[in-house]
């Protein structure tokens, strides 16, 4: 199911991908989610194409800053038989990015661009049933590499509930909003903020919440993964958030309580 960033004001639709974020599993339990994903969500194949649609018709140019769109796109859900075209929709906007930064004027490294560009290759060589399977792994099953932000932050904390309040509020004063089908704090949905933003709104808070979570999320997946990869070109875009020498600590991150209930839990036949 796809997640909408919708623009108030203008109607415009900034889509990304939907992941949940929890425990662990074996690869039978992966194998069924993946077939349960295609069949039971009957309009996320849909949804996909009018993704590609909007992607191969919309200019890297309407966007404030569309190499954001780019790394968002990489997290989209890669079970979808459109993927492969927004990778080469994505390939496009690249290529149109860097043709127009022939002088070098451009505020982002030339670098990231690069790894963008190596990395979605790599992403078409690799095969889907390998991709949607490191996909749903890491995103949807482990909790050290959700795609929450809030989630890495607080935690079960009561507190999250807030955070999210807040966020909320930061897009609507933004000029946007989401379209229900993904809480705020979903980091693609942030990505595509961050593309979509007028340039004078200051997100400048929000991006050093957001290169702490993508360090810890870096550091918790493995060093061939493709996420990592994509992960580590977003950290790039990021400012420097002072991570100390071995990661970054949310003090106020609460785990689930998971101690045995008080009294014994009776079932009648």
């Amino acid at each position: 199911m796809e997640t909408t960033l919708n623009q108030a004001a203008i109607g415009q639709n900034t889509p990304g991908q939907k992941t949940l974020g929890q425990n662990t599993l074996n690869q039978n339990t992966l194998n069924q989610l993946m077939a349960e994903r295609q069949l039971a969500d009957g309009g996320h194949l849909a949804e996909a194409g009018q993704l590609a649609d909007e992607m191969e018709s919309t200019e890297a140019g309407q966007w404030t800053n569309p190499t954001w769109k780019i790394v968002a796109t990489f997290f989209a859900y890669p079970g979808s038989s459109e993927f492969p075209q927004l990778l080469e929709a994505a390939g496009d906007w690249l290529r149109e990015l860097i043709g127009s930064d022939q002088d070098g004027a451009s505020s982002r490294p030339l670098e990231s661009w690069g790894s963008m560009s190596v990395l979605i290759e790599q992403m078409k060589k690799c095969s889907q049933e390998a991709l949607e399977g490191e996909y749903t792994r890491y995103f949807d099953f482990q909790s050290s590499t959700c795609l929450y932000l809030t989630a890495h932050e607080l935690g079960d904390s009561r507190k999250r509930g807030l955070a999210l309040v807040a966020l909320r509020r930061m897009l609507g004063t933004a000029g946007f909003e989401e379209d229900g089908t993904e809480l705020p704090d979903y980091l693609p949905l942030l990505f595509e903020f961050l593309a979509a933003k007028a340039p004078d709104f200051d997100t400048t808070d929000l991006e050093i919440r957001l290169a702490r979570v993508v360090h810890v999320i870096v550091q918790a997946l493995p060093e061939n993964s493709v996420y990592r990869g994509a992960l580590s070109i977003a950290a790039s875009l990021l400012p420097d958030a002072s991570l100390p020498e071995g990661g970054f600590v949310f003090a106020n991150r609460e785990a689930a309580d998971l101690d045995e209930l008080p009294y014994p839990l009776q079932y009648n036949d």
